[in-house]
C-alpha cells in the first residue's frame, strides 16, 4: 500500500477497522506518514494525535511525532497549534536544524521576523554544518532586506 501510493486501499482498509482495534505505534506512524506525504493532512493530524508519546519506543521519537503534528498543523493554516508543536518537539530536541528551520519558516509566515531571525542566528551557532550555516546565512540575509513588523491586533475604538 505505502509503496504503491493506493490512499484508496488505504483509506478503505482503515474505515473497516473495528473502533476497538489498536495498531501498534510503528505501524500507525506509517498509516500517519503515508497521509502527510500525500498531503491529506487532515486525515494524518488525527493519527499522530492517537500516538501516545509517553510510550513510544526508538525509532519513534515524541520530537518527531511533535515535529509532523507541527508541519501538519501548518500546512492546515493552524499556525497557533504549529508553534505550539514546534516549541514542544524543540524542547525535547534543542539542536534538530531541521526543526529549526521549520520553526524559523512558520514565524516568517505568522509575520514574527524578530523571532525568525533569531532562530536562524541559532542555527548559525549551533554550526553543525557548512550546508546549513550557508541556509541560515541566506534566510538571514533575505529577512534583513524586509521590514521588521509584527501585524498588531487593531484595537476598537
Amino acid at each position: 500500500w505505502f509503496k504503491s501510493e493506493d490512499s484508496k486501499s488505504v483509506l478503505a482498509f482503515l474505515d473497516h477497522l473495528h473502533p476497538a482495534v489498536e495498531m501498534d505505534p510503528p505501524l500507525q506512524m506509517q498509516f500517519a506518514k503515508f497521509f502527510e506525504n500525500q498531503k491529506n493532512y487532515n486525515r494524518a493530524l488525527p493519527m499522530y494525535h492517537r500516538l501516545n508519546l509517553e510510550t513510544l519506543e526508538p525509532p519513534l521519537t515524541q520530537s518527531a511525532v511533535l515535529s509532523s503534528m507541527g508541519y501538519c498543523n501548518y500546512m492546515l493554516k493552524n499556525l497557533d497549534e504549529a508553534l505550539e508543536n514546534y516549541y514542544q518537539a524543540l524542547n525535547l530536541d534543542p539542536n534538530n536544524i531541521n526543526l529549526l528551520f521549520q520553526l524559523a519558516e512558520l514565524l516568517q509566515a505568522n509575520g514574527d521576523l524578530q523571532k525568525a531571525r533569531l532562530v536562524y542566528q541559532e542555527i548559525q551557532a549551533l554550526n553543525q554544518s557548512d550546508q546549513s550555516i550557508r541556509d541560515a546565512s541566506f534566510y538571514l540575509r533575505q529577512l534583513q532586506k524586509k521590514p521588521s513588523k509584527k501585524p498588531q491586533d487593531k484595537q476598537k475604538g
